[in-house]
């Protein structure tokens, strides 16, 4: 039997960089590279959008007034002519400043081409529908002026229901939902594609060459989580829930909360990638060189680094640049980004702000909605049926039994809560079943048992649930019906 090994040799290059700024104001396009005293550029994968802060000389006050807001800046940088575009983005403002040190000089701060998709909201809904003709479809109806040439078909089908949601949100979620990574080039052209699947063999960092020195490296177990709870809503305000955990002795745990999430599916799926992203310790660090020409955010480049015990093909999170006295500096953040708790609050914010009250006061870990859009949720029924997406009586009866599908759990069901949307629900009983029929709880009544948390007896639990419901009509309650059932339950 043969055993083959990659081997990385990596032949030491000539460094001359050279760079160009220009900035087109006002249509027209003028070069301020002699004036660079600084100048920065930063380039994440999928969890933001990359920026730019340029500082010119400005020492003989020319250039006081001269940029606008929304100017259009481009750097430039190689190692032979400094005509290769690494950055394109649009002013947000010019800011002039004097310093003893520094003496007067214009700082230009923005973003780059793909901070306009910040401002761009989402509403678009599809079903079974396969992930990169999703994010194609919202490109094409909202990102005016962007492509998706470099957009990748994925193995996986998916739900979507977004109202209102920012397009960077959407794009964070489909990359989550298939292990796939997301930028903007400078051409505004999408860029989707798997995980680790980029290999960059143009740049590396190497030990006694374009390696500078290196801080925060190691595997980050603080931000590991072995546990992920996700909440969503349905439209008429019930909660959907699913939690998905990974042993360990000590609980970790990471709470999603969006008013998007709106099916069950759609909840687990989301669960289940978020924790296989979130629940692995990575090696991660922060790595400075020589500038990386070549390198794109999510590429995976060779880091060869033997007096730290670094010798692999490690995944860029983002590339952070730097032009000035120093030369060409470049940050690399690899593997795994730290994330900001701060940051992750403003982030979902408004997300959270837009469900509901329903809250979860029993702690519940699991959802089973049935809307009654038709009968798919029925196992069996006496006298009952549904009409106008509802679950009601049939003519001319005054009581009726439905008993829904089976849903399995991924945990012992210990215990329950029932919720619904209807009417004339007080004269009507549920009971649940947490072992496939076999035995179900003492009857309940919507009137005093819903929002309630109901223990099962441990000879009664195990981990496939179901509802039994039965409609009763009569003086008060003339016509019961059913919208949708809640099912909750923990383990």
């Amino acid at each position: 039997m043969r055993i083959e090994n990659e081997m990385f040799i990596w032949f030491r290059r000539s460094f001359r960089p050279a760079f160009k700024i220009e900035v087109v104001s006002n249509g027209v396009t003028s070069d301020f590279t002699t004036r660079i005293i600084e100048v920065k550029w930063r380039k994440p994968v999928t969890t933001a959008i990359g920026d730019f802060i340029i500082k010119l000389n400005n020492a003989d006050r020319t250039l006081s007034g001269f940029f606008l807001a929304d100017d259009i800046v481009r750097i430039y940088a190689d190692l032979s002519s400094g005509t290769t575009k690494v950055f394109e983005g649009f002013l947000d403002f010019p800011k002039e400043t004097y310093s003893r040190e520094g003496g007067s000089y214009i700082e230009l701060i923005g973003r780059h081409v793909a901070g306009e998709l910040l401002e761009k909201m989402v509403t678009y809904a599809s079903i079974n529908e396969e992930v990169s003709v999703t994010l194609k479809n919202i490109i094409a109806d909202v990102a005016t002026g962007f492509t998706s040439v470099n957009v990748a078909t994925t193995t996986t089908n998916t739900d979507v229901n977004y109202v209102d949601k920012p397009l960077w949100d959407c794009v964070i979620d489909l990359c989550e939902r298939t292990g796939y990574d997301c930028y903007v080039d400078d051409s505004k052209d999408f860029h989707f594609f798997e995980k680790n699947s980029r290999i960059n063999i143009d740049d590396a960092i190497v030990m006694e060459d374009n390696f500078i020195d290196s801080s925060q490296f190691g595997g980050d177990s603080f931000t590991t989580k072995n546990k992920v709870t996700v909440v969503g809503e349905t439209d008429d305000g019930l909660p959907i829930l699913f939690t998905k955990q990974n042993p360990g002795a000590r609980v970790r745990e990471y709470l999603v909360k969006d008013v998007n999430i709106q099916t069950d599916d759609y909840a687990s799926n989301l669960a289940i990638s978020k924790l296989s992203t979130i629940g692995v310790t990575n090696e991660q660090g922060i790595i400075k060189s020589l500038g990386l020409p070549y390198a794109r955010p999510g590429d995976k480049i060779w880091v060869s680094l033997p007096n730290m015990n670094i010798h692999a093909r490690l995944r860029i999170l983002s590339l952070n640049h730097t032009i000035g006295r120093v030369g060409w500096l470049t940050e690399t953040l690899f593997e795994k980004e730290i994330e900001n708790e701060p940051i992750q609050m403003q982030q979902r914010i408004s997300a959270e702000k837009r469900l509901s009250t329903s809250a979860n006061w029993n702690k519940m870990q699991y959802s089973y909605i049935m809307p009654f859009d038709d009968s798919s949720q029925i196992a069996s029924s006496t006298t009952t049926g549904v009409s106008g997406s509802k679950l009601m009586l049939l003519a001319d009866n005054t009581t009726g039994i439905m008993q829904s599908n089976t849903k399995t759990s991924d945990v012992t069901i210990a215990a329950f809560e029932v919720r619904a949307t209807g009417q004339d629900l007080d004269a009507s009983t549920f009971k649940v079943s947490a072992d496939n029929g076999i035995s179900w709880c003492s009857e309940k009544s919507f009137s005093s048992d819903t929002w309630v948390e109901i223990l099962l007896n441990e000879i009664n639990q195990g981990n496939i649930i179901a509802i039994e419901v039965t409609l009763n009509s009569d003086s008060t309650n003339t016509t019961p019906q059913i919208e949708t059932l809640c099912l909750l339950w923990r383990g």
